[in-house]
């Protein structure tokens, strides 16, 4: 492959979130089309009233992204 070639490449890479915050970022980034995956794991969390399944993400404070070398910027950028 040439080297240009091998720019646009989208490859994973991982981003360090505010703890938290991980579902939120992956909604912004999509929401700015940037392909984005952060796993999330179902827990039975128990209050004193009652039992609830909850989506906990199973890496805190990191979400995936697959984007190409030029867009890496774009990443500083989303809020």
């Amino acid at each position: 492959m040439k080297v240009e070639a091998l720019d646009k490449v989208k490859r994973w890479h991982v981003i360090y979130t505010k703890s938290k915050w991980e579902k939120k970022v992956e909604g912004l980034l999509l929401k700015a089309n940037i392909e984005s995956w952060c796993p999330v794991q179902k827990k039975e969390r128990q209050w004193s009233d009652r039992k609830k399944i909850i989506e906990e993400p199973l890496f805190r404070s990191y979400v995936f992204v697959k984007i190409d070398k030029d867009n890496v910027s774009l990443l500083i950028c989303v809020n």
